[in-house]
């Protein structure tokens, strides 16, 4: 029996954040006066929409804001807990010809989020290309929490050549988006189910499929009758064993029915929405291959020459249209699933304690909405773009206890666009180094 109490605290950095869905740049027009988020400033522009130029022209500092509300800034100060118990019991028999492995696990899990800051909006006016500060709106303190139980029990069985893995899964879940507005309240249960099957054909060839339920629950802001994300996962495959060279050839398919969707700044609903609340947003497939691979290439009494190579390609698209006004339809992408990915890594392993390697990193580009290829949409600012980057690593055992590394990441320091959100297109982090230890007890 092994049981884990874990209990983590954090707090959003700075405590003061640009608010980038309720921040707003209006200019002094009429079908403006409502407000402008960044991500409609910064869409305007990009495909010169309406008062591109003057929006433009604001963001350089060379255009005065005239509305009441000016330029506006949110404190954002969260605090976060998340904490909780878990134990899990793992025993083995016999019943007649078959091996039983048998687990059973209880998990307790509460996470907290509060907003502490004093003070809401700070509202300034951009004036000769200064901001000049008006003043600030209330606080919007909140607190939401949500309660989760969950039980699973699984038995690897083993029977000579075969080998099957029958799983359930229970969970109980409270949500509270707001206690000091307890308006939105959520209770649900699901009991999902799962079925591995393995065959070893000989001691280097095996078969494996199984196919097994799936579920994620809606946000905490979600209102009561709320479900959540159901999805039935597929897989079927081969896996190669010979010494030191492997290879598995996995294809995959995963049905969600009730797909999800967060609304939040950095994913905005259909109509700006970004109050955290969840779209049920029709139902979805995506599928494709994984490939992996591994061998030593070369090896002598003192050092090797590993190789690892792993790929996957992945489709899908929505199979029924949400029914929320203005959500995706049946046929639309998949937003940021990129078809290809992929790693092959190379390394020198050394007997006397020191591996060196190098990894190539590929992404593919991707859709950034499910909207892209609709007929007649103009993508140009709605993909990411393709990245390819260059790892590498090294590391020294100082003794059985102590080892020392150093990393190299995006060696080339390769730039691309890898999000589009509503504050604009975001890059891939730059070339990063750094050193350190780890210790081995």
């Amino acid at each position: 029996m092994d049981g884990a109490w874990h209990r983590d605290r954090g707090q959003a950095p700075g405590g003061r954040a640009r608010e980038d869905a309720g921040g707003s740049l209006e200019p002094p027009v009429e079908r403006h006066q409502a407000g402008v988020n960044i991500g409609s400033v910064t869409s305007a522009i990009n495909t010169g929409g309406a008062d591109a130029a003057l929006l433009q022209a604001i963001l350089d500092g060379t255009a005065d804001t005239a509305h009441p509300n000016g330029v506006r800034y949110g404190n954002n100060f969260q605090e976060f807990t998340s904490q909780g118990i878990q134990t899990q019991l793992e025993g083995a028999f016999q019943t007649g010809a078959l091996t039983h492995n048998l687990t059973f696990g209880v998990r307790r899990h509460e996470d907290e989020t509060r907003n502490v800051a004093d003070a809401g909006n700070e509202i300034y006016q951009q004036v000769n290309g200064r901001l000049v500060f008006q003043g600030v709106t209330g606080p919007n303190k909140n607190r939401g929490e949500a309660e989760a139980w969950s039980v699973w029990l699984g038995d690897r069985i083993s029977y000579g050549n075969w080998s099957f893995l029958p799983v359930i899964r229970y969970e109980d879940i409270q949500t509270v988006g707001n206690v000091l507005n307890p308006a939105p309240r959520n209770s649900l249960t699901n009991t999902s189910v799962g079925l591995g099957v393995n065959y070893a054909v000989d001691a280097n060839w095996t078969l494996l499929a199984g196919a097994y339920e799936g579920f994620a629950p809606p946000g905490s802001s979600a209102a009561e009758g709320t479900k959540g994300e159901e999805s039935v996962n597929y897989e079927a495959g081969v896996r190669y064993r010979n010494g030191s060279l492997g290879i598995d050839a996995i294809a995959f398919l995963s049905d969600y029915d009730n797909a999800l969707r967060l609304c939040l700044v950095a994913n905005p609903c259909p109509g700006g929405l970004v109050d955290g609340s969840t779209l049920q947003s029709g139902a979805k497939e995506v599928y494709g291959l994984e490939l992996g691979a591994f061998a030593t290439l070369f090896e002598t009494a003192d050092f090797s020459i590993p190789a690892r190579l792993s790929y996957t390609y992945t489709e899908g698209e929505y199979t029924r249209a949400s029914d929320t006004a203005g959500g995706v339809l049946a046929g639309d992408t998949l937003d940021y699933t990129p078809p290809h990915t992929g790693v092959i890594q190379f390394g020198i392993e050394h007997q006397r304690g020191w591996d060196i390697y190098a990894a190539l990193n590929y992404t593919d580009e991707t859709c950034t909405t499910t909207t892209c290829d609709r007929i007649g949409i103009d993508d140009t600012y709605l993909r990411t773009e393709s990245l390819f980057t260059v790892d590498l690593s090294a590391s020294y055992d100082i003794s059985d206890v102590v080892e020392v590394y150093t990393k190299v990441d995006n060696v080339f320091d390769e730039r691309a666009i890898m999000h589009r959100g509503s504050d604009g297109a975001r890059g891939n982090p730059g070339r990063y180094i750094g050193v350190g230890i780890r210790l081995n007890f």
